[in-house]
């Protein structure tokens, strides 16, 4: 995993004023402005920390949590008792840009003001021009939650003494255009460095450390800047942007954690966007640092796989991991994540793969659920096989992870999510074993039919399409990877027990049986 954060588009054309003039004089369309502001909202990552876990988009009740406490995300449709709806444009920026409520009162830096302050007035123009079609949704949201004297408001005040630095970007006349333009993205609604930029113990960000990586609690945000310990050294623009639009056909290094909420918005933005962010970071890195990423086409150097490594940590990688992830740790596209150059596991810290083992991951995109191993390994052996990820196959991380950090981690982490609890029993699925529209079919069969089962015409339309779709498979693999597809799917419904997935996922898989190979086409019994 590379932890980012999401970015913001900065419209159409470069930096060479034509296209900003004509935004500026109105001669964008209404539609136009609310289309942009849509992107900037959705590559701004917006909506995942204004709205709750299974919650109406934008309604609060997100909660983030802070080394002095927690906050909720506040409730910003266009409600007019309960959001924003009788806030003016200007209300926005002063919120937006400065950091101040409409009652004067100043926010807490958890909303990150301090980048927003480099958006443009056109950008900023378009994000309300958006915000103000948001449905509404009546949610009153108690938004601090912080203990005394956190929830002094007043304090503030001294705290953006210290660490805001309002004004809008500009411009550098000497950096090409695109690159330009990935700046204005990591260092605008983007904010990248509030996650990637270290804090000091009044949460400000340290300026001196811009992007070298932070904790985030039980993630680690790695370092994505342009210094010798980046983790970007081996990706490319193209590798970087296809990670960031969770196209993983290459590196197969999926986002997990926080990310995964990033990524997933940025895949339904315009590529241009997110290649500029990807443009302007890797342009910060020495010519010398950066190498051709060919991780996608070429296994780990079989000399830095360890093979005769006898070490507790590899000795618990081969009984526990390397039926996914492989000897070599490269796993496969939809099964599990390539580990060698993987930013998430060579960061600085170890709190990646740490709360990786304790915690699960569960499916997201085409990959199915990796286990918690809580239960089964000890502190000492989890930090033993984190230890081993870290320094196998070439990587060069140090092995710092301690059976005092998993004590730790695992009294915060808690126990798996009752996701990763109901997908243990999903069969991994390699994820050119199912096209897109077979997963996009069983998504509408589990979320829409009675029962979450499809009735036999929609089960024979669903396996004819996928039979001339996805040619060349046996039968029992079919019938495997569309139950790991099925299984995943349904096991993401929250009103469902871990028992009720299992079940139902037995009668989809039988009902698939009986289509694949008929009562009377089966082998006599002798």
């Amino acid at each position: 995993m590379i932890v980012l954060c999401g970015m913001a588009a900065f419209g159409s054309g470069g930096w060479g004023g034509a296209a900003l003039a004509a935004t500026d004089s109105g001669a964008e369309s209404d539609a136009a402005r609310i289309e942009r502001g849509r992107i900037l909202a959705a590559e701004g990552n917006c909506e995942s920390c204004h709205t709750a876990e299974d919650g109406e988009p934008y309604a609060g009740g997100f909660v983030v949590t802070t080394p002095f406490g927690n906050l909720i995300g506040p409730n910003i449709t266009s409600d007019p008792e309960t959001g924003i709806g009788d806030w003016t444009l200007e209300a926005f920026d002063a919120a937006v840009r400065d950091g101040i409520r409409p009652d004067g009162a100043p926010l807490y830096p958890a909303m990150p003001y301090t980048s927003f302050t480099r958006m443009t007035d056109a950008d900023l123009e378009a994000l309300w021009a958006y915000m103000q079609t948001v449905p509404p949704v009546h949610n009153a949201v108690e938004v601090n939650q912080l203990p005394f004297p956190f929830d002094v408001r007043a304090s503030l005040w001294f705290w953006r003494t210290l660490y805001y630095d309002p004004g809008r970007f500009e411009p550098d006349p000497d950096v090409p255009d695109r690159v330009q333009r990935g700046r204005y993205l990591v260092e605008g609604v983007a904010h990248c460095g509030a996650c990637h930029t270290p804090r000091d113990a009044l949460g400000g960000s340290d300026s001196g450390a811009y992007l070298t990586g932070a904790s985030l609690g039980r993630w680690y945000a790695p370092d994505i800047s342009g210094g010798a310990d980046s983790v970007l050294r081996n990706w490319t623009e193209d590798s970087l942007t296809d990670f960031l639009m969770r196209e993983h056909t290459g590196r197969n290094v999926p986002a997990f954690g926080e990310m995964a909420h990033v990524t997933e918005t940025l895949s339904e933005v315009p590529r241009e966007d997110v290649s500029a962010m990807a443009a302007y970071l890797m342009s910060q890195l020495p010519e010398s640092e950066t190498t051709p990423d060919t991780a996608g086409e070429t296994a780990a150097d079989p000399a830095d796989t360890g093979p005769d490594d006898d070490s507790a940590g590899a000795r618990l990688y081969a009984r526990n991991c390397e039926g996914c992830h492989g000897a070599d740790g490269l796993g496969a596209r939809g099964v599990a994540a390539r580990l060698p150059d993987n930013g998430g596991v060579v960061a600085e810290e170890p709190t990646n793969v740490l709360t990786a083992l304790l915690a699960g991951l569960p499916p997201k995109d085409v990959y199915g659920v990796m286990p918690s191993f809580a239960e089964s390994l000890s502190d000492a052996e989890i930090a033993a096989v984190a230890n081993y990820v870290r320094t196998a196959w070439g990587n060069d991380a140090p092995a710092n992870a301690t059976r005092g950090d998993v004590a730790d981690l695992r009294a915060e982490v808690g126990p798996p999510s009752p996701e990763v609890e109901r997908a243990a029993t999903c069969p991994p699925v390699p994820a050119d074993w199912v096209d897109t529209r077979t997963r996009a079919e069983i998504g509408r069969i589990v979320q829409s039919n009675p029962g979450h089962l499809p009735d036999e015409a929609g089960l024979r339309g669903l396996w004819d399409g996928y039979l001339e779709r996805v040619p060349g498979l046996s039968v029992g693999e079919r019938v495997t990877a569309l139950r790991g597809v099925y299984c995943t799917r349904i096991a993401g419904l929250n009103d469902l027990t871990t028992g009720a997935v299992f079940a139902h996922t037995v009668t989809f898989s039988a009902r698939v049986g009986r289509l694949a190979v008929p009562e009377d086409a089966a082998p006599e019994s002798p």
